[in-house]
């Protein structure tokens, strides 16, 4: 029974990233063709002010995600028990706590918030009023998306990432109608795109509301069900997650002001066109573990930690190899690709995405480790850790700019120290769940190590010696994710994994041949 089990959780984690893949393939191309309209038709200056001022709708949307995960976890936990009563309370409970939190950060933001935009903020002075603008948009987009984090909770928990992938569909939509709009409107187009952001978070926080309340039995607010413990427990539980958020907060928008603080908004730019670069690539991760992370919890729920360390060595594996699949050939190729995408890059842009996806290679496991330790609830030391240590990274960047250091200086200070907060989250997760430490350096590791060093060696050694227009660039590229793909199934993934996905070709194949 128990190996039926997992081969219907395989397959229920294939469907669903296939599902979530399909979605982000979407907003991928939407977002790319979207960022190079936005960049020149905003202008580098007024790019730049979105992305550091306009930016607290990125910068809290990792609080968003913390808060989700939190809900998340609980939603799994009473589905893994079978508690169907379980659900409406903490469902309901999730609703309350959200309110509370939207509540307390208008509050912030309508005073140490625009305090600091007001008196420490690099703003042109003919941009001062649209500024202002587009921090109230994103201010009140962010507490649209506050009230909708215990509804895209529910559809995780649930694991209906085809929802996801039809909803994208409406978002691509309204955010190409968005870049249109701005083109053609005659009013200030930074605020006029500050707004419509605000406006198409509206919208598509109604249709994830409609969609729960239909689909999902507790996905309906009741006081009755608002329970004190339940929510002191969730409340304690997100909290230090969110807590745990802040080193990442301080990564993207801390780093954004300090960049601000010494450097041209054009700067920002830079900044901001890598940060939309990492995003998208790492989605190809977080898609993949949105669907592994709700069987991780299970398995955790209902004792069975031998197939959670499996789901968890794999994972990481996976996680690896798709993060490496597109990292490899955007970081040696970045210059050509760059062109390509926006025509004239901001300055520093190149340095930026490059690093900032070596980060995200590093940075591929925490979002599998960091659920595999919050399936135990003991998340307190697990928080408090990795967050002192993350928030280092603010302070040794602003020496370093203090001293001279160019502005890409703080994203090598950040790569060190992921290097170090990886290594504590496997430690924490060995101690917490019992999982070989030293089995997770030899199975997910030491392979990953050697896919990442030999499939880099034919990519690199292309762009120094194969040279033309955009068919090069396409096939360079090509040959990269063949490299890829062929070195990690032969010599990263187990026999076992090499036999489903071969498994999996050969049922494509019958299937085209009408057997």
């Amino acid at each position: 029974m128990a190996v039926v089990k997992a081969s219907e959780n395989n397959k229920r984690i294939a469907k669903n990233t296939v599902m979530l893949y399909f979605r982000m393939l979407i907003l991928m191309c939407v977002s790319f063709y979207t960022s190079r309209i936005v960049l020149q038709t905003l202008g580098e200056t007024d790019y730049g002010l979105y992305s550091v001022v306009g930016g607290i709708v990125v910068l809290l949307s990792f609080l968003n995600n913390a808060m989700a995960s939190a809900t998340q976890r609980f939603l799994n936990f009473e589905m893994g028990k079978g508690n169907a009563e379980g659900l409406r309370f903490v469902f309901s409970s999730a609703v309350f706590i959200h309110a509370i939190v939207a509540v307390v950060v208008l509050l912030l933001a309508e005073t140490l918030g625009l305090w600091f935009l007001g008196t420490c903020m690099n703003i042109p002075p003919d941009r001062v009023v649209a500024a202002h603008w587009v921090y109230q948009f994103s201010v009140a987009a962010f507490m649209v998306n506050i009230l909708s984090v215990p509804y895209n909770a529910a559809i995780i928990a649930h694991e209906k990432m085809s929802a996801f992938a039809y909803i994208s569909i409406l978002e691509a939509g309204l955010r190409l109608l968005l870049v249109y709009l701005v083109r053609i409107l005659l009013f200030d187009k930074l605020i006029v795109y500050g707004f419509l952001m605000f406006l198409v978070g509206v919208l598509l926080r109604l249709v994830y509301g409609v969609y729960c309340s239909r689909h999902f039995d507790e996905a309906r607010f009741s006081r009755g069900y608002v329970d004190k413990p339940l929510v002191r427990k969730m409340m304690s539980f997100s909290s230090w997650t969110i807590f745990g958020t802040f080193s990442h907060i301080l990564h993207i928008q801390g780093i954004a002001i300090c960049v601000n603080l010494f450097f041209s908004p054009s700067v920002n730019a830079a900044l901001g066109i890598s940060n939309v670069v990492n995003t998208k690539v790492n989605s190809f991760v977080s898609n993949f573990q949105t669907a592994l992370n709700p069987q991780i919890v299970k398995n955790y729920a209902v004792g069975n930690l031998e197939e959670m360390h499996k789901l968890i060595f794999r994972g990481c594996r996976f996680s690896f190899f798709l993060i490496s699949f597109f990292a490899i050939p955007l970081i040696v190729e970045a210059p050509a690709i760059l062109e390509f995408w926006l025509g004239k890059a901001p300055e520093y842009t190149v340095i930026f995405v490059r690093i900032v996806l070596l980060i995200a290679v590093v940075n591929c496991y925490s979002g599998i480790l960091a659920s595999s330790q919050g399936a135990t609830g003991k998340i307190k030391t697990y928080q408090l850790t990795l967050t002192t240590v993350g928030a280092f990274h603010v302070p040794f960047a602003l020496v370093a700019f203090y001293l001279g250091a160019p502005p890409y200086a703080s994203s090598w200070i950040y790569l060190a120290i992921i290097f170090l907060l990886q290594l504590l989250r496997v430690c924490f997760v060995s101690r917490s769940t019992g999982m070989p430490a030293v089995k997770f350096c030899m199975s997910v590791v030491w392979p990953c190590v050697w896919v990442l060093v030999l499939a880099s060696v034919v990519p690199v050694t292309l762009h120094f010696c194969w040279h033309g227009g955009f068919p090069v660039l396409v096939a360079k590229c090509a040959v990269s994710f063949a490299c890829t793909g062929l070195i990690a199934f032969a010599f990263g993934m187990e026999a076992g994994e090499r036999d489903m996905v071969i498994g999996i070709f050969k049922k494509k194949i019958l299937r085209q041949n009408g057997r």
